[in-house]
């Protein structure tokens, strides 16, 4: 036997009243931002001050960071420190990039650029997880040459494979 389910209006009315809610509400909410390489931000510049946002920056690592603001000349001006789990919240504007060093070495350590507007009152910032983007230059090259060790081994291999036929 088939059930039936009555669908009043005032049903439809408080559904599509939770859908406004959740569709407007979702879209000024700020976002997970995507960790950028500190290399390319910091041969960024902030380009205009035309769209508000926030971030808020939460440090991940097990280390003291130095928070920077790329200007719009492209110099790195300080703004904060953060010891590990440590985080605040910063006003910035869209086009603002943001890079983070280590306090101790001042080696690069991520980049961010905020990407939600923060229209008028509204205050739900952007999160920039800070956590070391990219190996340190050693270990980098260390997994370049054995990556050419594997490929020089593989190169090897086929030759004295074709070379037995």
């Amino acid at each position: 036997m088939a059930r039936r389910f009555l669908i009043t209006l005032p049903c439809v009315v408080r559904l599509v009243a939770m859908l406004g809610c959740i569709i407007f509400s979702s879209a000024q909410a700020g976002v997970i931002l995507t960790p950028l390489d500190p290399v390319v931000v910091n041969g960024m510049h902030s380009l205009n001050s035309n769209q508000t946002a926030a971030v808020e920056f939460i440090n991940q690592t097990s280390f003291t960071v130095d928070v920077f603001w790329k200007d719009f000349a492209g110099t790195s001006v300080f703004y904060n420190t953060l010891t590990a789990g440590q985080s605040y919240e910063q006003s910035t504007f869209i086009t603002h990039p943001w890079v983070i060093k280590n306090h101790a070495t001042s080696a690069l350590v991520v980049g961010f650029l905020p990407v939600t507007p923060q229209p008028g009152d509204s205050r739900t910032p952007d999160i920039a997880n800070i956590n070391q983007f990219a190996p340190e230059p050693a270990s980098f090259g260390l997994a370049l040459v054995g990556l050419g060790m594997v490929m020089i081994g593989a190169g090897k291999r086929f030759r004295t494979l074709r070379s037995s036929r």
